[in-house]
C-alpha cells in the first residue's frame, strides 16, 4: 500500500494531504472550502459483474453528457480545483468520450 500522507485516495484513510495544501486550509479557515479534488464518475456502463459490486443495482447505461462535464470541470478548475479522479460504479475506460476527457 502507498503512503496515506501521499495517496490519492480516501478510501481506506483520512487524506493526510490536505494538510499540505496551505491554500485549502487558508480556504477553510476563512469559511470557505475550495472544490480542491473531484471524483468523477462519467459512466455507469460495465462489461463486468463482479459478486462484490457495491454498485450492482444501478442503471448501467447512464452517462454524464461529455458537454455536462466540460462546462463542470471549467467551473471547478476556476474555483480551485486542482485534482480529478475518474472513477465511477462502471467502468470509466468505456465511456464513449474517455479520450476527449483525459485531454480535458
Amino acid at each position: 500500500m502507498s503512503n496515506p500522507i501521499n495517496s490519492y485516495t480516501a478510501a481506506n484513510s483520512f487524506p493526510l494531504k490536505i494538510f499540505k495544501n496551505e491554500k485549502l486550509i487558508q480556504s477553510i479557515a476563512s469559511g470557505k472550502v475550495i472544490p480542491w479534488h473531484l471524483q468523477l464518475n462519467p459512466t455507469n456502463l460495465c462489461n463486468y459483474n463482479c459478486k462484490f459490486c457495491s454498485c450492482a443495482n444501478r442503471d448501467k447505461q447512464e452517462n454524464i453528457p461529455f458537454d455536462e462535464i466540460s462546462e463542470m470541470l471549467i467551473l471547478y478548475k476556476s474555483l480551485g480545483l486542482s485534482c480529478v479522479t475518474i472513477t465511477g460504479g462502471g467502468e470509466p475506460t468505456l465511456y464513449k468520450d474517455i479520450s476527449k476527457l483525459l485531454k480535458l
